[in-house]
């Protein structure tokens, strides 16, 4: 079984069970999107991040629990990546063209 790493964390706090919890987890290379669904189900949390690095920066996919608005969603998991990970700017692409960004 294959070992993966993940880090719980809180947008929009600074303390420990504050703000918006997530799920996040650095990839190396994209899994099957059945198996990044099954992760976040386990996960169990309102949305799951997952990121992998390339040449150009980083690949963001999430999977949410919970029908919420794309605006609230990005916001949640590019705080995450900008505090907790240093990963800025974050770009969201939905069908491949850019949606929104943060610096």
């Amino acid at each position: 079984m294959q070992e993966i790493q993940f880090y719980l964390v809180d947008a929009f706090s600074d303390k420990n069970y504050g703000g918006n919890a997530a799920a996040v987890c650095p990839l190396s290379e994209w899994l099957a999107d059945d198996v990044l669904l099954k992760m976040a189900q386990q996960h169990n949390q309102s949305e799951t991040a997952f990121f992998v690095r390339t040449d150009e920066g980083y690949e963001l996919r999430w999977f949410t629990t919970r029908p919420s608005p794309l605006r609230t969603l990005f916001s949640n998991i590019s705080t995450i990546l900008r505090r907790r990970f240093s990963l800025a700017p974050v770009l969201l692409v939905s069908c491949g063209s850019p949606v929104m960004a943060t610096g």
